[in-house]
């Protein structure tokens, strides 16, 4: 009789922990990826091509991506991005390729074989002119 009721109930408690579980791995995926987004953007609005700032306005946009990495991100892509950052000069197209693959890595695991060398870097695209029709 014991043996009958109990089943379930540990049946039912191991199903719900993993539920839980799951919810809970999706939701630090979610948080990350958007954190992670916020990190490109302003990585790009610091190395973008048109990015023509005074020293006052960069410095204050890369305490913002540091000051989000020391919150959110995960001690081994916080120590990347730091390494690249602070060296003396810092150029965008060096930088934003590890700066991606630092953060594929924290998200993917070990599922993503890219490196550094694998991303672009840098792309700059020219408009075509409209066509006569």
């Amino acid at each position: 009789q014991f043996f009958i009721i109990s089943v379930p109930v540990v049946a039912g408690f191991v199903t719900w922990f993993l539920n839980e579980r799951s919810k809970r791995r999706a939701e630090e995926q979610l948080r990350q990826t958007r954190l992670y987004e916020e990190v490109l953007e302003l990585l790009e609005s610091v190395f973008g091509s048109d990015s023509q700032s005074d020293q006052a306005d960069l410095s204050s946009r890369l305490n913002r991506l540091f000051a989000k990495l020391a919150l959110y991100a995960p001690d081994d892509v916080y120590r990347e991005i730091k390494a690249v950052l602070l060296r003396k000069p810092v150029y965008g197209r060096e930088a934003k390729p590890i700066v991606y693959a630092a953060l594929r890595k924290s998200l993917f695991g070990r599922r993503t074989k890219l490196m550094s060398t694998d991303l672009v870097d840098h792309l700059s695209a020219v408009p075509l002119p409209p066509r006569d029709q």
